[in-house]
């Protein structure tokens, strides 16, 4: 045997072993891909876990305005919330009573009246929470024409139960429903930050702090209720 044909035949058996090698490289990642495949324990799927915001509602404005005059018989309540409100979350009443449907649009109750309100009428609404465990607020506005006190529609003592609650529980709420309020010595004024009412005394007179002092007590508010409140002396 001459040594091209030795040559040729050590090169097709190297050929034939590179071959082979490769074919059982392939079926052995094929198995193992499959093996995982079928294993669905492999690489567990995560779950996505989106956090659950506790947002706090707070009302950014209201219409007609706190304590505005002459509003017409025709007109629908708009309470905006600084979040799209919840109906099942919300308690509205008002005093004198009235027949009412609700709608929500975008971040504003609507409280839309049945029938046009009753002339010279001052009518008070409160806004509660259901489900949550933040204070209340109160609102009232006049009608326009001659005034008339019509009875009162709320339950025995409801009102009372409700400003004692305010005062026991959040007195800067219950004084903000105060307000706004001048005497001969101070002018008291209040604003709503983040999570409470801020309230600044305007001194008209040397005793004016004092005054202001004791008219809070004369509001049934403690010296630990008035020690909580956010005041500022000007």
């Amino acid at each position: 045997m001459n040594n091209k044909l030795k040559l040729a035949i050590i090169l097709i058996i190297f050929i034939l072993i590179l071959v082979s090698a490769w074919i059982f490289s392939n079926k052995t990642i094929t198995n193992i891909s499959n093996k995982n495949s079928n294993n669905i324990y492999t690489k567990p799927t995560k779950s996505i876990i989106i956090p659950n915001s506790q947002s706090t509602y707070r009302i950014i404005s209201v219409l007609p305005m706190d304590e505005e005059k002459n509003v017409p018989l025709d007109t629908i309540i708009e309470i905006t919330f600084n979040l799209p409100p919840d109906l099942q979350d919300i308690e509205f009443s008002i005093n004198p009573r009235i027949d009412s449907s609700s709608q929500i649009s975008g971040q504003t109750l609507k409280i839309i009246p049945l029938n046009d309100l009753s002339p010279g009428t001052k009518y008070t609404y409160v806004v509660k929470y259901k489900n949550r465990t933040l204070p209340s607020r109160t609102y009232s506005f006049l009608t326009q024409g001659t005034f008339s006190n019509l009875p009162d529609t709320q339950p025995e003592g409801a009102a009372e139960a409700e400003a004692k609650f305010q005062r026991e529980n959040h007195p800067d709420v219950y004084l903000s429903n105060q307000i706004p309020y001048e005497s001969s010595s101070f002018v008291l004024t209040s604003e709503f930050t983040v999570d409470h009412f801020r309230f600044t005394v305007v001194q008209k007179s040397a005793s004016a702090k004092q005054d202001f002092l004791n008219w809070l007590i004369s509001l049934e508010l403690t010296e630990s209720q008035i020690d909580r409140l956010d005041i500022t002396y000007r």
